[in-house]
C-alpha cells in the first residue's frame, strides 16, 4: 500500500513545485513588462455612511489608462481645507456624488469641480468670489449623499447644492450592501422615509477565532475566498492582469466565478440582462419601480434639507456613456439581445427629469451636449470617457466643468442675473 502511495505523493509534490515555479516566473515576467496597477479605495468604516475617505491620507490610483494620486484633507475631502460657513462676498457650491464626482481618474486641478471653480471666478467680473467644494465618494448612492449632507454638508453654508446622479444609484438606493461594503438603507413606511441598518454593521474581519466559531459552512468558505482574493489583488500583479483579461475568455471567466475569484454581473434570471441595466427598460419591473420611489423620496428630502438653510438644489444627470456613443449602446444591445423597442439609454434621464419636475426640483441633463461634443471630437478620435474604466477622462471632466459653469452662472449666480440668485 505504501509503495503505491509513494509515487502518487512524489507526483503531487512535483506538480505543486512545477505550478509554483510557473506562477513565480509568470509573476516576475508581469512585473517586468506590465505597469503596476493599484486601485484600492482609501476609505475607513463609518457607522452612518458605511465608509468614508481616510482624513489626511494619500491614495494612488494607477491603471493602464491613468496614474493619479489623491490627497484628502482633515475631513476626508479631496483638496485643500474648507472652513465651515461662507464669507459674505462668497458664492459657495457644494457637490454630492459618487466616483464621477470624486474623479479619481484625473488630477485634482483637472477635476470638473475645479474647472467649474476656476471658470466661475473668471466669468464673474464683479466682486463675488466662488468656492466649489466637492464631497464625491466612490460607491456612494443617493441615500448616503443625503446623510452626508444632513450630517456635514449643511455646515458649509452653501448657496447651491449640486447632486450628480448616475444610473447605478437607483438600485443601490434599495439595498444595504454595495461594492464597497455595508451601507445605510432607507425604507418607506406610510409614505415616509425611515432609516435602517444604522449603525452600519462593521466589516467582518477574518481571524482564526472567527473561522473556528463559524457555524455557517458556505459563509466560512466565502470569507476565506474573499480574503484570498483580496490578498492576491494586493500582492500579485499576475492575478490583477488575469482579472482584467479574463472576461474576454468565457471558459476561464466561468471557472474564476465558480472559485469566487471573479465577480460576474448581477444578472436577472429571465434573460441574463444585468440587474444594473434594468433601469433602462421602458417597462419597469416591480423592484426597479420600488427603487425609483425610494430615489424620488430621497431627492425630495435633500431638496427640503437644502431649502432649510436657504440653499438651492440642482440635480445633474451624469450622461450614460451608451447614451453619448451609439456604438456603445449597440454593443450592449448585441451582448444582451435587447432592442430599442423595449429599452432606451435615455430612460433614466427621462424618469429623473419627470421626478424633478413633479417635485419642483431644478434638473439639468447634459447628455445632448455630450453627444454633440463627442461628434465634434470624432474626427480626432478623442473621447470624453476612458475606454476600459468608463469614467470621464481629462477631456470629459473639462467639458463637464465648462457646461456646468454656463448653466450655474446663468441660472444661479447674481452675476448671471438669474431669478434664482440670492
Amino acid at each position: 500500500m505504501i509503495n503505491k502511495i509513494k509515487p502518487l505523493l512524489v507526483n503531487l509534490i512535483v506538480l505543486f513545485v512545477s505550478v509554483l515555479f510557473a506562477l513565480t516566473i509568470g509573476e516576475l515576467t508581469v512585473r517586468m513588462i506590465v505597469p503596476r496597477t493599484h486601485h484600492q479605495l482609501f476609505c475607513q468604516y463609518d457607522a452612518l455612511l458605511g465608509w468614508k475617505h481616510i482624513p489626511h491620507s494619500s491614495a494612488l490610483y494607477q491603471t493602464k489608462e491613468y496614474a493619479v494620486r489623491e490627497n484628502f484633507n482633515s475631513r476626508g475631502l479631496r483638496g485643500p481645507e474648507y472652513v465651515y460657513g461662507k464669507q459674505p462676498d462668497e458664492f459657495r457650491i457644494f457637490i454630492l456624488g459618487d466616483s464621477f464626482a470624486e474623479g479619481y481618474t484625473v488630477e485634482f486641478d483637472e477635476l470638473f469641480s475645479e474647472v467649474l471653480n476656476k471658470k466661475l471666478n473668471e466669468t464673474d467680473k464683479g466682486n463675488l468670489r466662488y468656492q466649489v467644494i466637492n464631497t464625491g465618494v466612490a460607491g456612494y448612492s443617493t441615500d448616503q449623499q443625503l446623510l452626508l449632507y444632513q450630517s456635514e454638508g449643511k455646515k458649509y453654508g452653501s448657496n447651491l447644492v449640486v447632486l450628480l446622479f448616475y444610473y447605478n444609484d437607483i438600485l443601490a438606493n434599495l439595498g444595504s450592501r454595495a461594492g464597497n461594503g455595508n451601507k445605510p438603507k432607507f425604507q418607506l413606511e406610510f409614505g415616509e422615509l425611515k432609516l435602517t441598518n444604522v449603525p452600519v454593521p462593521k466589516p467582518r474581519k477574518l481571524t482564526v477565532k472567527s473561522l473556528i466559531e463559524s457555524k455557517n459552512r458556505s459563509e466560512l468558505i466565502h470569507s476565506v475566498l474573499s480574503y484570498v482574493k483580496q490578498w492576491l489583488k494586493d500582492n500579485t500583479r499576475l492575478y490583477t492582469l488575469i482579472i482584467e483579461r479574463v472576461p474576454d475568455l468565457p471558459f476561464l471567466y466561468e471557472l474564476m466565478i465558480k472559485l469566487h475569484l471573479a465577480r460576474p454581473f448581477a444578472q436577472n434570471e429571465s434573460n441574463g440582462v444585468p440587474d444594473e441595466f434594468r433601469v433602462f427598460e421602458k417597462n419597469y419591473s416591480t423592484s426597479v419601480r420600488s427603487a425609483w420611489k425610494i430615489t424620488e423620496e430621497l431627492i425630495k428630502e435633500l431638496h427640503e434639507e437644502a431649502a432649510d438653510v436657504d440653499s438651492d438644489l440642482l440635480v445633474v444627470n451624469v450622461p450614460f456613456r451608451a447614451a453619448v456613443y451609439e456604438e456603445s449602446w449597440a454593443s450592449i444591445k448585441n451582448r444582451f439581445g435587447i432592442s430599442d423597442e423595449n429599452w432606451s439609454p435615455y430612460q433614466v434621464s427621462l424618469e429623473l427629469a419627470s421626478i424633478c419636475k413633479k417635485n419642483g426640483v431644478e434638473f439639468f441633463d447634459p447628455t445632448a451636449l455630450f453627444r454633440e461634443k463627442a461628434g465634434q471630437l470624432n474626427a480626432t478620435k478623442e473621447l470624453l470617457y476612458f475606454k476600459k474604466d468608463g469614467h470621464w477622462n481629462k477631456a470629459g471632466h473639462h467639458y463637464m466643468g465648462e457646461i456646468l459653469t454656463d448653466y450655474i452662472f446663468s441660472h444661479y449666480s447674481p452675476g448671471g442675473q438669474s431669478k434664482k440668485s440670492k
